[in-house]
């Protein structure tokens, strides 16, 4: 009788921790190049996105004129665990050096975690994070010098995509009424929000 009891009470938290979550539709960029995608993850320490094995794989970048450091930030999804890092690139003597690496992983079974990842991947879903235009797609263009450029790359089992956008905050404030630019600013928001 325990061990049905134990089995009955084991089956949904297992089944919870091993789902994996649902993208939606994805849009995918038919020309992407693994080995071009994004030169600077090699100086952050990690290889590009085709290297990566997990089920899902969002990279947020933030490159900040004109100090040339930048931010990335990793969600990634696999085997029914979610992780998190960030990993900073800041000026130093001798050129860019690697300041910080923090990791938040789930413990597995760990429902509190598991929800809160689920909750944070479900706002980038709502935000159309997987079908965003890249910047160049919307038309709309000013002529700014410094500040961030942003850069979303994913894979999501094998579609992979990249999209860009610069300044995205000064474009917000010029053309309020674009969904774009709204939605990437709580895609911004909630990937950063991780490690707060």
């Amino acid at each position: 009788m325990r061990a049905l009891i134990l089995t009955a009470l084991l089956i949904p938290v297992l089944s919870f921790a091993q789902k994996a979550p649902d993208p939606g539709p994805v849009k995918t960029n038919p020309n992407f190049g693994c080995s071009a995608s994004d030169p600077d993850t090699v100086k952050m320490g990690i290889g590009t996105i085709c290297t990566s094995k997990n089920e899902i794989e969002i990279r947020l970048r933030a490159a900040y004129h004109p100090t040339l450091s930048q931010d990335m930030a990793v969600l990634s999804f696999k085997n029914g665990k979610w992780k998190a890092k960030m990993i900073r690139l800041r000026p130093g003597t001798f050129g860019l050096r690697l300041e910080t690496v923090s990791f938040v992983e789930e413990v597995h079974f760990a429902k509190s975690n598991r929800v809160f990842f689920d909750s944070l991947f479900l706002v980038l879903k709502e935000n159309n994070i997987f079908l965003l235009p890249d910047q160049l797609e919307l038309g709309k263009n000013i002529q700014v010098s410094d500040g961030t450029d942003y850069t979303i790359t994913y894979n999501v089992r094998g579609k992979y995509r990249t999209f860009r956008y610069n300044n995205p905050e000064i474009y917000l404030q010029q053309f309020p009424d674009e969904p774009a630019y709204r939605q990437l600013k709580v895609i911004i928001s909630t990937m950063m929000r991780i490690f707060e």
